[in-house]
């Protein structure tokens, strides 16, 4: 009977403060449930939000629509002389962010599939030996629609 009474008094209180304790909502309180359309139009950018409302939120100018699409970056290495036995490759975006780095062939073409968006180019390719006398090759890619796979 005691367990009875214990179990009904918690399950009592856990109701009363998970609702918030009741209390009726009222004009006079200072909430307004009513939210008319026009006054959640704005004309005036929102410059920094802490909310996570979609309409809080301005999107930058650099965004795009397109969000990671697969691009394959095609590079011709036997354009490109070394001394070297080795050739590697870093590849990276506008922001210094390294998206590739190895070792490749040492002749023939690169052909490099990338998810990135159209933000992060132009892309950097570095193209090197192990030997310090080889000159570093760097080709800028810039965005090409004709990327896109």
């Amino acid at each position: 009977m005691i367990f009875l009474k214990q179990f009904l008094f918690t399950v009592g209180f856990l109701l009363l403060f998970g609702c918030g304790g009741g209390g009726g909502g009222s004009a006079e309180s200072g909430l307004s449930t009513n939210v008319d359309a026009a006054d959640l139009a704005t004309t005036e950018p929102i410059v920094s939000t802490s909310s996570t409302r979609l309409a809080d939120n301005v999107i930058a100018n650099k965004a795009s629509i397109r969000m990671f699409e697969k691009y394959t970056i095609r590079i011709d290495l036997n354009l490109i002389e070394h001394q070297g036995n080795f050739r590697f490759l870093k590849m990276n975006d506008r922001d210094g962010n390294i998206l590739f780095l190895g070792q490749t062939n040492k002749e023939g073409e690169i052909q490099l599939p990338l998810h990135i968006t159209v933000n992060d180019f132009p892309l950097n390719a570095h193209i090197f030996s192990e030997l310090a006398s080889d000159e570093t090759h760097i080709i800028e890619v810039n965005y090409d629609a004709s990327f896109i796979q």
